[in-house]
């Protein structure tokens, strides 16, 4: 799924998109009873961003009809102040980070057209800058 992300007035720049499939780790141990297969998965990407940056986000399906508003594409939970639009099979959605800006996620969810009928969603996770751990 090709993603990416803009701050202020920069570039474009492409975001890595990760998958969580149920029951692969610990913190999703597979469960028989839970309704849900190995097959299920959740994306997830992580945008650093500072405090008061416009962000604008750009999401584009790779397989099967282009993003349009037949997949009824929305953003969970809907008290997120984002605007949104769909133009030439791509989701754009924008938002502001505040003065006390210390992180913020949401899930994008669209409705599949096709053969796989369902729904499909990507959280996005917006996070302060900060230095990664050294290793011990």
């Amino acid at each position: 799924m090709p993603y990416s992300t803009k701050m202020g007035k920069g570039a474009w720049t492409d975001d890595k998109v990760y998958v969580s499939y149920y029951g692969g780790t610990n913190a999703s141990p597979y469960l028989s009873y839970s309704g849900y297969t190995t097959q299920t998965s959740l994306l997830f990407t992580s945008i650093p961003v500072t405090a008061n940056t416009d962000v604008k986000m750009r999401v584009a399906k790779l397989q099967g009809a282009p993003l349009d508003a037949a997949n009824e594409v929305t953003i969970w939970p809907v008290a997120k102040n984002i605007s949104d639009s769909v133009d030439h099979g791509a989701v754009f959605r924008s938002t502001r980070t505040r003065e006390d800006f210390a992180g913020d996620q949401f899930v994008l969810w669209w409705n599949f057209d096709g053969d796989f009928p369902g729904a499909a969603g990507l959280a996005l996770f917006l996070n302060p800058p900060y230095e990664p751990p050294t290793a011990r």
